[in-house]
């Protein structure tokens, strides 16, 4: 698995972890669920995105980095 996968993978655990839905989040990043669902499957995050998805889960990318590591 490539890293940008691995990242995408465990921030999806996270969102179920929480209890957060695509719509949720949408509507924390201003987007709607469709473009939540499209940046998911597209893999296509900038770091600004990857940092307020992140921010809305309460963590930092380099959380989300250390947990894809399992460290």
């Amino acid at each position: 698995m490539n890293e940008t996968r691995l990242l995408l993978e465990t921030l999806k655990r996270c969102l179920r972890a929480r209890g957060v839905s695509y719509h949720r989040l949408g509507r924390a990043l201003g987007l709607s669920e469709s473009s939540v669902k499209r940046l998911f499957s597209d893999e296509s995050f900038t770091l600004v995105r990857l940092e307020r998805v992140c921010a809305a889960l309460d963590m930092t990318v380099a959380d989300l980095v250390r947990m894809a590591a399992g460290t």
